[in-house]
């Protein structure tokens, strides 16, 4: 958007990823949750506007939607997830005048349970940066698989699931195999699991790693990813295939013929809940295949990174974006 001429500011609790942007912090979601501290943002997000110009809000979450409503400025809203339908959402859904969905089960959602006007909702998907995301480093002597999400909540059933079911087989059929958990908030039972896992081997086989502020090392150094939403796009951009598990189902191993059906429900993260726990054997079958197989391997990975090139570059997004934009401000 910068390049496209645009001021961009961030208002939000923290900002990790690195920027060059003017950005103000405040407590939007962490600890801040009641009717006093909601009314400080909503007065601190009006003084912002008012002493920076601003012509447009973006907002991000409920939380966010909510400050925005009260702000007097125009805003546009993006659903990552679904929503909690509680009563104050029905009543006050603080919605923008334009909504963006993150793929094609929320713009949907949004028609269809929301009831938006569908001509005020955009598919727009993350946009992801070609240039950081892309090949490079050289992939250790082990098999490294790398997965990426939480402990909490309901992607922490996911992670827990595939602890439990999934890898000691993929462990057993691929002994020299290395999964690499990049997650926060591991509970002790957490920990004895990861403890079962390794207690058959000689060295740990299964690794839990905090948060990593950037992943792109991390992707680079490891022959196959596995996660949902924004994750997916990252690593295939990087050039690694992909086996996509999220807080809903698990589309599984990301190729050409499964990708548009992967991609509807943010591979994995939006739709109905617990889909995940019926496809044990198929997720041990698509480890399996690109696990042993290099020929595979070479077409998924040349085939993602265009894909994510074609259809996901941040240029071809912000541009989307821009349209939006422009919509809610005439």
């Amino acid at each position: 958007m910068k390049i496209l001429g645009h001021e961009i500011i961030f208002v939000s609790d923290a900002l990790h990823e690195p920027h060059g942007f003017q950005f103000y912090s405040l407590p939007i979601h962490r600890g801040n949750r009641s009717y006093w501290g909601r009314l400080q943002n909503i007065r601190s997000l009006r003084r912002i506007i008012e002493e920076d110009k601003v012509d447009l809000v973006h907002s991000h979450s409920r939380a966010a939607n909510l400050i925005a409503r009260f702000s007097n400025a125009p805003f546009v809203t993006t659903a990552h997830g679904r929503w909690r339908n509680t009563f104050a959402f029905r009543a006050f859904p603080c919605l923008g005048r334009e909504a963006v969905a993150m793929c094609p089960y929320l713009e949907r959602y949004l028609a269809e349970d929301i009831k938006i006007s569908a001509e005020k909702i955009s598919m727009i998907p993350n946009a992801i940066d070609t240039d950081r995301f892309a090949p490079g480093g050289k992939i250790g002597d082990f098999r490294t698989i790398l997965y990426v999400g939480r402990f909490s909540g309901q992607k922490g059933k996911a992670l827990r699931f595939l602890l439990d079911k999934v890898i000691g087989q993929v462990l057993n059929d691929f002994p020299d195999a290395r999964f690499k958990i990049v997650a926060d908030a591991p509970s002790i039972k957490d920990q004895e699991l990861v403890r079962g896992l390794n207690g058959g081997w000689l060295v740990d086989s299964v690794e839990i790693n905090g948060p990593a502020g950037d992943l792109t090392p991390l992707y680079r150094k490891t022959a196959l990813v596995v996660g949902a939403g924004r994750v997916a796009l990252e690593a295939l951009a990087c050039g690694k295939p992909v086996i996509s598990i999220g807080e809903s189902s698990a589309p599984g191993l990301l190729t050409e013929s499964n990708f548009d059906d992967a991609f509807d429900s943010n591979f994995g993260d939006c739709g109905v809940w617990n889909l995940f726990l019926s496809q044990k054997d198929r997720l041990i079958r698509d480890f399996t295949r690109i696990l042993g197989d290099d020929a595979l391997w070479n077409k998924l990975s040349m085939w993602g990174r265009q894909t994510v090139l074609e259809k996901f570059d941040s240029h071809l997004v912000a541009r989307q974006l821009e349209g939006v934009y422009q919509k809610a401000l005439s």
